[in-house]
């Protein structure tokens, strides 16, 4: 088993997400449309050392006396921290690279606010799986088995209640149509000549500003809203498989307004999407304050995910600079997210 590898300082910076239409379709064989957050993201350092050794903010540093001492520490999930996100990684990427990594240093670093709905967790787990495999000098994987391999470290090693959504856009890198409405083999690479990718990667024609913020103190885990909701689904609720149906119409509709520039069209797409959601789940109230002050102020928006952080379209500056101070009145943690064509998205 060779284990020699990259001997350079690797950083892998992976975006937060924001889903603009679709969801939560897409654990139900529906649609998203989502973006890319770049004023968020995780950070993974990875750099050859004589011992591993693991960090973050949250854990700190903890040292391995070799490998066994590492390997041995593969089982401990009892915490969704950055530290245990790496120790799931490892051994997904041995089982998919075939080999163990170089012993080295990993250092995760977030600015991705946690459990508001911004993919903190599958950002890390996807810039560690990149880490790795240069810091193995193997060929990354194609973006969507990536994300294949990213969603069974959360999946099947932590427990957590997760899709393929956050995991494609934050391996893409780009805006992103989701469709989930055939079975796929999520964590295979396709065979030559096919595609097995649910994405479509989106071009916009023209420049678009959007807007996320949360209330800080003010988080839900997606777990709380998924759980009742995939049970209710699951007996057959009509208002919840009505919904899921037309959700999917909506991602595919604001892909669509997305590409043609048509800012209207896409915050009808979002406004609906939120009016669906709110239809089958019980919503926060600070959430929903947050969905009512940028509307009553011109704007559209809805959830980025299920944590309650909320995504913005304003039609002019006007709109946007009076959703901005009703935002901030609420005590929101606002940044500016640009979706047009000289966005800065990661290669």
């Amino acid at each position: 088993m060779d284990e020699r590898g990259n001997d350079e300082l690797i950083v892998e910076r992976v975006p937060a997400r924001a889903a603009l239409a679709g969801n939560p379709s897409d654990g139900y064989a529906g649609a998203v449309f989502a973006i890319p957050v770049d004023a968020y993201a995780a950070t993974v350092t990875v750099q050859p050392a004589e011992h591993w050794s693991i960090s973050d903010e949250l854990s700190g540093q903890r040292e391995f006396d070799g490998w066994d001492e590492l390997a041995g520490a593969f089982g401990q999930v009892d915490a969704d921290t950055p530290h245990v996100l790496v120790l799931a990684t490892i051994p997904s990427f041995i089982e998919n690279a075939g080999q163990r990594p170089p012993t080295c240093s990993i250092k995760v670093t977030t600015t991705i606010p946690l459990s508001v709905g911004l993919a903190g967790s599958s950002a890390i787990v996807v810039g560690v799986l990149r880490a790795l495999y240069r810091a193995a000098a193997r060929p990354l994987p194609r973006p969507f088995a990536v994300a294949g391999i990213a969603l069974g470290v959360e999946t099947g090693r932590l427990g957590i209640t997760a899709g393929m959504q956050d995991r494609l856009v934050q391996s893409h890198g780009r805006p992103v149509l989701m469709r989930f409405d055939t079975p796929r083999e999520f964590g295979a690479e396709p065979a030559p000549g096919e595609d097995r990718d649910t994405s479509q990667l989106a071009v916009p024609g023209a420049d678009m500003r959007f807007l996320v913020a949360h209330r800080p103190n003010l988080s839900e885990p997606s777990q709380l809203v998924h759980g009742d909701l995939r049970r209710r689904f699951d007996a057959g609720d009509r208002t919840v498989r009505a919904a899921m149906s037309q959700l999917s119409a909506h991602a595919i509709s604001a892909r669509d307004a997305f590409v043609a520039g048509d800012a209207e069209s896409l915050g009808a797409s979002m406004d609906a999407t939120y009016d669906l959601r709110a239809r089958m789940i019980d919503l926060v109230p600070g959430h929903v304050e947050m969905v009512e002050a940028v509307r009553n102020a011109g704007a559209s928006a809805n959830y980025t995910g299920s944590g309650g952080a909320i995504v913005v379209l304003s039609p002019n500056d006007g709109v946007e600079s009076a959703a901005l101070r009703s935002l901030k009145s609420l005590g929101c943690e606002i940044v500016s997210v640009g979706a047009g064509p000289d966005a800065p998205w990661p290669a």
